[in-house]
């Protein structure tokens, strides 16, 4: 029997294509999934694909958007809320000039989470305490401790459900 070395296989160019029609090819009429979004005006960017507009913000030096403990804690915050990454755009504002009105005009975002970050952080004309449901120019937004912060305090995890319920269950 003659055994045939896989580095001897011949693809033909359009066998080659299909294969790898995903990463090869680039279709710029559609959006790609989980992809880095830039506005370049801004120099902002995004993870997640924002199907709901919903907007999360948060604050840490060592990470593009958040570490990757935050970010699996964050994935199960929102399936509670039954909202998944792809219904989010999550943007690390951590040494970066945002303001509410360029975050709305890149994200469009009807609520937002603020993960350790103060309203006047963003602009934000008002102020008002962690867990409180605050509705401003179109956006509701909520306040919270880092997630980091959440993860090990039962009690403040407790408030930011009763808060994330009025947010995207009520």
């Amino acid at each position: 029997m003659n055994q045939m070395d896989i580095n001897s296989i011949d693809l033909n160019a359009s066998l080659l294509a299909g294969l790898y029609k995903d990463s090869l090819v680039e279709d710029q009429t559609k959006a790609i999934p989980n992809k880095l979004t830039t506005n370049p005006t801004e120099g902002l960017k995004f993870l997640g694909e924002n199907r709901k507009n919903v907007l999360v913000l948060t604050n840490y030096e060592d990470a593009v958007f958040l570490p990757d403990e935050q970010l699996s804690f964050l994935t199960n915050i929102l399936k509670a809320c039954k909202i998944n990454l792809g219904d989010v755009a999550i943007i690390n504002i951590y040494n970066k000039e945002a303001n509410y009105q360029d975050l709305k005009k890149l994200v469009n975002q009807q609520k937002a989470l603020l993960f350790s970050i103060q309203p006047k952080q963003i602009g934000l004309p008002v102020e008002f305490p962690p867990f409180q449901v605050q509705s401003f120019d179109g956006c509701q937004y909520l306040v919270s401790p880092s997630l980091h912060e959440l993860e090990n305090d039962l009690a403040l995890k407790g408030k930011l459900w009763t808060s994330l319920q009025r947010l995207f269950l009520s």
